[in-house]
């Protein structure tokens, strides 16, 4: 062996050694924190199912080129804080740490202060005005528990806010939820777009609604007794109800469900359940929240009788889907085809994975396959 090939060796050994030396690690080191209450979950430590928040967005939300950190929180409020400029805290439980400035705070109570239903589930962030527009600023959408939308400008005052399904649900939480923002417009006068969909899912596969419990023995048997002994139980019970009322009032303030919600439910139809477990959208103008179009379970009707004779025979053909589950209004997405398949692949692992997008669609007739035969023939004949 050479002199110049042990050299050669000794240098790539030594280039192996350091490169595995050095590697690529990396340390997290922690800038800044934000406390969250805790307390305020059903169990006092950590989100159990349907008590998810919707995830922090970093983004500009003034145009002024700094992003800004937006956050929901069980109380429930929505917060803006400044994460370029840190300051150390002085107070509480994060004295010595580096905390963040808070630039604006709003609450989603409703205009009685009740907590109940107004717990947020999805949250975004977007532009009204198209990309011409000299000044634009980003407004903020949220949708609560009770399928109430908001939408707050970037100083988080309220510009509008509905509430297109009314429904209070206890025993139900919302097991998708999104929402786009986008500059497109429907009507001439409208600003902007805010399309909004979710859908519900039963706590532990249980309905909404329930009958209300039978009493218990124990109790058909004290109201049977008399004298004395009813007396007595009266009295024990009236300190138990005074008890129970004011753990219920404790409840109500923290916006935890009841025990007297959970007991005098009556049930449900199934037009209600088969609506909000169906995926809604709900589309509203960006400058007053008027109600644009929506799709709901009950939105489709069922195809009409006279649909054979409309609609030749020939048609059926070839056909993987049955024709009698349509509706009257829906379109083939076939007519669509190409630019479907322009937006995909999809992946979708979760909900988490749920979000709505735009994207431009344009018709096209559907092939004839036949028509297509005769001309490929017709070309070699």
């Amino acid at each position: 062996m050479r002199v110049r090939d042990i050299c050669a060796m000794l240098v790539s050994a030594m280039a192996m050694y350091l490169a595995l030396e050095a590697g690529n690690d990396y340390e997290v080191l922690k800038k800044w924190e934000i406390e969250l209450k805790t307390t305020l979950y059903s169990n006092g430590r950590f989100a159990q199912q349907g008590e998810h928040l919707p995830k922090p967005i970093v983004d500009d939300l003034d145009g002024d080129g700094v992003n800004e950190l937006l956050v929901a929180t069980r109380e429930p409020k929505l917060k803006i804080f400044d994460p370029s400029r840190p300051v150390q805290s002085h107070y509480g439980s994060t004295a010595g740490e580096m905390v963040l400035l808070m630039k604006s705070e709003t609450t989603l109570l409703s205009k009685a202060r009740v907590r109940s239903g107004r717990q947020p589930v999805a949250m975004a962030t977007g532009y009204l005005q198209p990309a011409t527009a000299k000044r634009r600023h980003k407004v903020i959408v949220v949708l609560t528990h009770d399928w109430t939308v908001m939408c707050f400008d970037h100083h988080l005052k309220l510009i509008w806010e509905s509430n297109p399904m009314k429904v209070k649900r206890a025993h139900a939480f919302h097991r998708e939820a999104t929402i786009s923002i986008t500059s497109t417009k429907i009507k001439p006068f409208d600003d902007g777009l805010v399309v909004v969909g979710a859908s519900m899912e039963y706590e532990d596969n249980r309905r909404l609604h329930r009958r209300k419990p039978k009493p218990h023995k124990d109790e058909d048997k004290g109201a049977n007794d008399g004298g004395a002994g009813k007396a007595a139980a009266e009295g024990g019970k009236d300190g138990a109800e005074d008890h129970h009322n004011v753990r219920n009032r404790i409840k109500a303030i923290l916006g935890l469900p009841t025990k007297d919600e959970e007991d005098h439910w009556q049930e449900d139809s199934d037009e209600d359940e088969e609506l909000l477990e169906h995926f809604n959208y709900f589309a509203f103008d960006g400058g007053r929240g008027a109600l644009r179009w929506h799709h709901k379970a009950g939105d489709f009707l069922p195809l009409a009788h006279d649909h054979e004779v409309t609609v030749p025979q020939h048609n059926y053909k070839m056909q993987l889907e049955p024709t009698a589950v349509k509706h009257a209004g829906e379109v083939d997405w076939r007519h669509y085809r190409t630019s479907m398949l322009r937006t995909l692949p999809h992946v979708w692992r979760g909900a988490a994975d749920t979000h709505i997008y735009t994207s431009h669609f344009a018709r096209r007739p559907l092939r004839d396959f036949d028509e297509e035969k005769r001309r490929a023939d017709a070309l070699h004949a």
